[in-house]
């Protein structure tokens, strides 16, 4: 899930994060977990809405590698 530049700082992406988390809550679950590149800003974003770094992965694609965190929030 991508927020355009020009949205982000308005409230766009934690308005999705929220209402992914109470559709998850609303099916059971207990945590919600991203992929977020090692060199994006938006690790802060997450990590203000509660998210934590719990390991990182190296995914390759093609002749190239999606260098990540993985993140969790507990529900």
């Amino acid at each position: 899930m991508y927020v355009l530049p020009e949205t982000q700082g308005k409230g766009t992406g934690r308005f999705l994060i929220n209402t992914v988390e109470l559709k998850a809550k609303e099916q059971g679950c207990q945590v919600l977990e991203l992929n977020v590149n090692r060199f994006n800003k938006a690790r802060s974003f997450y990590e203000k809405l509660g998210f934590k770094v719990q390991r990182t992965e190296d995914i390759p694609i093609g002749p190239f590698f999606m260098n990540d965190y993985i993140m969790q929030k507990i529900l």
